[in-house]
């Protein structure tokens, strides 16, 4: 069954000296971080959403090298 994490990304142009977008804060909603934005960035600042599906599926895990047979 896959989980679903959600990651926003909070991106700034005003937090780089060059003008190029920087990562300046990680969300788990976009709301939070909307309301980030409202609080601490410029008007054209924006989110990326980095959110990923996990398998909860445990043959993706290997056993450890001591317990194979």
């Amino acid at each position: 069954m896959p989980i679903r994490t959600e990651r926003w990304v909070v991106m700034d142009a005003s937090a780089s000296v060059d003008g190029s977008y920087q990562e300046v804060a990680c969300c788990y909603s976009s709301e939070d971080a909307f309301h980030y934005i409202d609080i601490h960035c410029d008007e054209d600042s924006h989110i990326e959403d980095k959110s990923f599906t996990a398998q909860s599926d445990s043959s993706r895990f290997r056993p450890p090298p001591g317990d194979q047979i």
